[in-house]
């Protein structure tokens, strides 16, 4: 399934960039199983590059609500609104401990 996904991403890209004066980028969004170092991201870019950029923004230790807060997240639209072709990958995985599970969920 992940080489599928890379493939479509790479395809997304390349179309766009036949369109596009500037080449796209496949940006990734996500925590620390996708973050520099510690996550899967820097080897999707190797595999990525260089027929298509790829900017790995994950961040260890976020959440969807922490890495908007602190500005991650606008810093992406910032970069697609202002018409720079890209390709969000995002992953953000919290895993919460059987505790909280019960306490907000009921499980």
């Amino acid at each position: 399934m992940k080489p599928l996904l890379a493939a479509a991403a790479c395809a997304l890209a390349m179309g766009a960039a036949a369109a596009a004066a500037e080449p796209p980028a496949v940006l990734l969004v996500g925590d620390s199983t996708m973050a520099p170092q510690t996550g899967y991201g820097d080897a999707l870019c190797q595999r990525l590059e260089p027929a298509v950029a790829c900017l790995n923004l994950a961040r260890g230790g976020r959440s969807s609500l922490s890495y908007r807060a602190e500005g991650s997240w606008g810093r992406v639209m910032a970069r697609l609104e202002a018409g720079q072709p890209g390709v969000v990958r995002l992953s953000l995985i919290h895993i919460y401990s059987k505790t909280r599970l019960r306490r907000n969920h009921g499980f």
